[in-house]
């Protein structure tokens, strides 16, 4: 059982991250894009959505946007998990960069720097958590990057 001010921190998080999106994907006036500079933004940020919807898919009704196992939860390993610890941060991250250096000006990009950055905290915090929960997310983490994949070389 999560304590109080364990509870408040992932509220926190969660609040800043939903402020971090407004401002990323807020709608801008006047921005001039490209026609292939819209269609690759758009490719990017897709590939991002499924990446994130594939972890999504994997947890089912685990998922939640508080950094807190929920109660009965079981440790995932598989699938997305099997590539990289966090896949729904993964693509989160992607996708907001991707709309904050093509989206113009300097409120988004600013944005998607300090939303990739929380997203870094907010996982390592995260982790903590999963490691008090799960004796072998140790070895799990040893094997398995956060958030990029390794070479399969």
């Amino acid at each position: 059982m999560p304590s109080r001010r364990e509870r408040l921190l992932g509220y926190a998080f969660v609040a800043a991250q939903s402020v971090l999106f407004v401002l990323i994907f807020s709608p801008r006036r006047g921005a001039r894009r490209s026609p292939a500079l819209r269609v690759a933004a758009g490719l990017a940020m897709g590939t991002g959505a499924v990446v994130a919807s594939a972890g999504a898919r994997e947890l089912g009704a685990d998922l939640t946007p508080m950094p807190l196992p929920r109660e009965g939860t079981h440790l995932r390993t598989g699938g997305a998990y099997a590539v990289v610890r966090h896949p729904v941060y993964t693509g989160v991250m992607a996708a907001c960069a991707v709309r904050g250096l093509t989206a113009g000006g300097r409120l988004r990009p600013a944005s998607a720097a300090a939303l990739c950055a929380l997203l870094a905290v907010k996982a390592r915090w995260e982790e903590r958590q999963l490691r008090a929960l799960f004796p072998e997310y140790e070895e799990y983490a040893r094997r398995t990057p956060r958030f990029l994949p390794r070479s399969r070389r």
